[in-house]
């Protein structure tokens, strides 16, 4: 990378630092050129000589006390990546490195591993990233039960299979965790952790914190999935930022966004490359639809990426026709989907998407073409999404 970069090391630890030397040497596309600091006033010194995109700090044996006088260097030091080593994994070491605004948090295990593409990616984050922003998709409901959750996770999984690029489910039901338990996903940390951290959020915080389903297809789980008894609460105030974070790190990002508030609502459709608002062919949910869409205009959120999805369609006469339900959408554009329950059901009890149990399936089909619209999408629409982006 433009004839390598120095890479910042404070250890007292020789089998650390012969890790860390091996795994910096591991890729000809680093190139890193290894610096040791003997304590943080010499790291802080060297930082303010010449600026360095990645700083690695061993932690132990306080944890605690380190990450406490690592804050102020991280915030006297903004353009640096701060990688904290530690040998041992916990909840509240991890926690408060997101804090204080570390990058990562690597077992000093795994340095050898995992060392080499945490430094590719923070050193191609430090000079600005290497492409464009991800397209972002919210999945609304009119309702529990009406199949968003499978809307969601299928096209999310559509999406990575036409792309074959990385993409984000990010699950914010606050009373089920329906993703995770989808997908048959646990974890330590999900979208809550994101969004309450008050320091730096970016791709690379939001990658090692998602919850990998395959290589490609990644979570960031509901709280309720993190801890079922003790949910934490979503902070929605830094939900800006975090959408940001997520576009950075992957390709497609998509949003089950179960019983979310209005604004809320508002602020992901406004954030979207595509809303879709899933509901079944009924008066009730036809009336709920409507009045979600109206309670998004009312907050400024333009239709023309708006559709509505008329999930367990029945080619034989209902009740209510898609016509019947896009008329009273006030032209809305009604999308549907076919109604394939045995194959649904096996996808979900086999806690893998369509494409993997039932990929004939004509709801399959739908979703994947819901998928194509969200690829056709011109690159202007992906330039008019909200502001705040970087």
């Amino acid at each position: 990378m433009d004839g390598g970069y120095d890479l910042l090391l404070l250890t007292g630890e020789s089998a650390t630092q012969s890790a860390v030397h091996e795994a910096s040497n591991a890729s000809a596309q680093i190139g890193a050129r290894l610096q040791l600091c003997s304590d943080l006033s010499e790291m802080s010194t060297l930082l303010a000589e010449r600026s360095a995109p990645v700083a690695l700090v061993d932690i132990d044996p306080r944890p605690m006390e380190s990450l406490a006088a690592l804050e102020s260097l991280i915030v006297q030091h903004p353009s640096t990546r701060f990688v904290t080593l530690c040998h041992e994994f916990r909840n509240d070491i991890v926690l408060e490195a997101m804090q204080i605004g570390a990058r990562h948090c690597l077992v000093k295990s795994a340095i050898k591993d995992d060392l080499a593409a945490v430094l590719g990616r923070l050193v191609r984050d430090a000079k600005g990233g290497s492409r464009d922003a991800g397209r972002v998709v919210t999945v609304l409901s009119a309702r529990g039960g009406c199949g968003a959750t499978t809307v969601a996770v299928n096209l999310a999984e559509e999406l990575r299979l036409q792309s074959e690029r990385r993409t984000l489910l990010i699950d914010l039901d606050q009373n089920y965790g329906a993703v995770g338990t989808y997908l048959g996903l646990e974890g330590q940390f999900g979208i809550a952790d994101i969004l309450a951290t008050e320091g730096v959020v970016d791709g690379e915080l939001v990658a090692s914190t998602a919850a990998p389903f395959n290589d490609d297809l990644h979570v960031l789980l509901s709280p309720v999935s993190v801890d079922f008894s003790n949910p934490s609460r979503l902070d929605f105030a830094g939900l800006d930022r975090a959408l940001v974070a997520c576009r950075q790190a992957y390709n497609d990002v998509i949003i089950d966004a179960a019983r979310v508030p209005h604004d809320v609502a508002a602020a992901l459709a406004k954030a979207s490359t595509m809303t879709l608002i899933v509901f079944e062919l009924s008066v009730i949910d036809v009336r709920t639809t409507r009045n979600m869409i109206q309670a998004l205009m009312d907050r400024g959120v333009s239709t023309e990426r708006l559709f509505a999805v008329a999930n367990r369609y029945r080619k034989r006469p209902p009740l209510l026709r898609p016509e019947d339900a896009e008329e009273a959408l006030t032209g809305t554009e009604v999308l549907r989907l076919t109604n394939d329950f045995t194959s649904a059901m096996k996808a979900l009890n086999y806690g893998q998407p369509l494409a993997k149990v039932a990929p004939r399936s004509p709801l399959r089909k739908d979703l994947a073409a819901i998928a194509r619209r969200v690829e056709d999408l011109s690159p202007s629409a992906l330039q008019s999404m909200a502001g705040g982006e970087a």
